[in-house]
């Protein structure tokens, strides 16, 4: 359950939220909305179970891309159902703190007012309010947000009295105070009017622009951290911007994903982490952390304990790179042996003998394991990749030993191209995508770890992964947005080809999903989507305009592809939905030989 504390003596419950929104939607430093009260989710300074080793979590490749020792799964709350298991324990604050009250109009601190004591709630004790003390104060609908990530109140007096461009007050009232009403029978912003006890008003027209701020210096208030820090972003021209608490560029959240794979996928491995996290890495504990181990798996060799355990401690002072992620697992996936680790269980499927000349592999993961890690957010801007400098921090801790995480079980289908095949289409029809390029690596979405995007074969995979799991989703019941992908592309300058995707469900119970996609990966199964795909990848309602455009999506960077046939849910793309063009896969009706799965044997 998310707490607030309201006095002193004690904390309240005012919702709950799924582990996996405290890492993604909701985490620290994001606002939520509840039934009574409006919260901004405080940082992980507070998680007093982080050293529990329930909640610990390892990968480690993103244990060494984010140089921490663990991860720490939030809170879980015992009665939750298993399918929707809510958080516990987590602390946040009221905020926005200016209230408003439907009735009187007026606007209010939360600080100087008084909780219900049985309700917990906050209501109107203004003389003359026509509530007459009933009506509850709900959270003002305006924030200011910093370029770099601090957030506080509208300052709704300093506003009425000192707005820009306007007649400049002067308020001889003590503690004044402000209402706001709408005139003209009209809800836009420029018809919203705040007026002060002293007589001051003011409209809020043009509270929403680049430059309503330029006068107002950020505080650099951290709510989420319960703190302030020094803020130069008024030094260097950028400005406070206003924003309804609810909008999207209030909150983005900086997440990384990485596959659990073989090594690190084992029981063995996992206990082995654990022992290792709590003593450390000194050669007098490698007799001590083994000898536990083979205690607690009797049946397994002391040998193998000591390989793996080499192995993790070797791991553990190896830089890593997103790139070198990404091939790691790409080489376990697609590895012929089957796999039946504790949390990797995989093997391979027949393809089907109408693509085989296409389709080198086909590989059902009857088990994987997704470890979802946050290490920051941004506000107005999205983060360009997890090492950009200027996310705000979720920890007052210089260099954080462990970040928050969520384990996701679940299972998936890869599919792997022939290589030869894709070079050979490229090499055809890449000046195709030499404008789609060129835009990209201008845009604010392109940065040195995106190179394996940055090629016509990237852009044919993740498309095709797209059409796919839009089609798994017409013809298997699965919606849209519970399947993900991941696009396995060379990157640049990298001597190691890859060229697979992986599409996969997960959820953060233990479980995992039950079968059904694993299903879909059978051979007759199989033919029948991708045929039923490329059917229907073939036309859009919107054609001929979808198949013959070069300037659609997110700044321009998809070309025969739309929400009506291509665009999927944010969840489930890894990239923003660009860098798509369906003709790539289906070709279009002028020259088939645009799309790979055209091509005849």
């Amino acid at each position: 359950m998310i707490n607030i504390k309201l006095n002193k003596n004690s904390n309240i419950v005012v919702g709950s939220l799924r582990q996996s929104q405290l890492i993604t939607t909701f985490g620290a430093g994001a606002m939520v909305d509840f039934v009574d009260h409006t919260v901004i989710i405080s940082g992980i300074d507070n998680w007093d179970w982080a050293n529990q080793d329930e909640y610990k979590i390892f990968n480690q490749s993103l244990q060494n891309l984010l140089g921490v020792q663990y991860f720490v799964k939030p809170k879980v709350s015992a009665k939750s159902a298993i399918c929707d298991k809510g958080s516990a324990d987590i602390p946040a604050s009221v905020f926005p703190t200016m209230l408003y009250c439907p009735k009187c109009k007026s606007l209010t601190s939360a600080s100087s007012v008084t909780p219900d004591p049985k309700k917990h709630k906050f209501y109107c004790r203004k003389a003359g309010c026509p509530g007459k003390g009933k009506s509850q104060l709900v959270p003002s609908r305006f924030v200011l947000v910093c370029p770099n990530g601090h957030i506080e109140d509208f300052p709704y007096y300093w506003w009425v009295h000192n707005g820009p461009g306007e007649k400049k007050y002067k308020c001889n009232v003590k503690n004044p105070t402000i209402k706001m009403y709408y005139i003209r029978n009209r809800t836009d912003l420029d018809s919203l009017v705040l007026e002060c006890e002293c007589g001051a008003k003011r409209s809020m027209k043009n509270a929403s622009g680049v430059n309503a701020f330029a006068d107002y210096r950020c505080t650099g208030k951290r709510p989420w951290l319960g703190d302030s820090e020094e803020c130069r972003a008024h030094d260097e021209h950028r400005y406070m911007q206003m924003r309804v608490r609810s909008e999207s560029s209030v909150y983005f959240p900086c997440t990384v994903s990485a596959l659990t794979i073989p090594p690190w996928s084992t029981k063995i491995a996992q206990e082995i982490q654990k022992l290792y996290a709590l003593f450390g890495a000194e050669e007098d504990n490698e007799k001590f952390i083994v000898g536990n181990v083979k205690r607690k798996f009797p049946k397994v060799g002391e040998q193998l304990i000591k390989d793996i355990y080499r192995k993790i401690k070797d791991g553990k002072t190896h830089s890593t790179s997103m790139r070198e992620i990404a091939e790691n697992e790409y080489a376990a996936i697609s590895c012929i042996t089957d796999n039946d680790e504790d949390d990797f269980i995989s093997h391979s499927e027949a393809v089907p003998e109408k693509y085989d000349h296409i389709i080198d592999k086909v590989v059902a993961l009857d088990r994987l394991t997704v470890v979802t890690v946050m290490n920051g957010f941004k506000r107005l801007t999205a983060p360009e990749s997890f090492a950009d400098k200027s996310l705000s921090k979720i920890t007052k801790e210089k260099r954080p030993h462990w970040l928050p995480g969520v384990e996701l079980h679940g299972e998936g289908i890869f599919i792997e191209f022939n290589q030869d095949v894709l070079d050979d289409w490229a090499r055809k029809n890449g000046a195709r995508y030499d404008e789609m390029m060129s835009k990209f690596k201008a845009s604010y979405f392109y940065n040195e770890s995106n190179s394996n995007k940055t090629s016509p074969v990237y852009v044919f995979l993740h498309t095709f992964a797209h059409l796919f799991i839009r089609e798994l989703s017409h013809l298997c019941g699965y919606s849209s947005a519970s399947i993900r992908e991941r696009i396995y592309s060379a990157y640049g300058g990298s001597e190691r080809k890859m060229a697979g995707i992986l599409v996969y469900t997960s959820t953060v119970d233990a479980d995992g999903s039950l079968g059904g996609l694993v299903e879909q990966a059978k051979c007759v199964n199989m033919e029948k989507i991708i045929t039923s795909m490329l059917n229907r990848g073939n036309w859009c309602s919107s054609d001929p305009v979808c198949y013959t455009s070069k300037d659609q999506g997110t700044l321009s960077l998809n070309y025969a592809a739309c929400f009506a046939c291509t665009l999927l849910p944010e969840t489930s793309c890894e990239f923003a939905n660009i860098l798509l063009d369906r003709c790539a896969v289906c070709g279009s009706p002028e020259n088939a030989d645009l799309g790979v799965m055209n091509r005849k044997k």
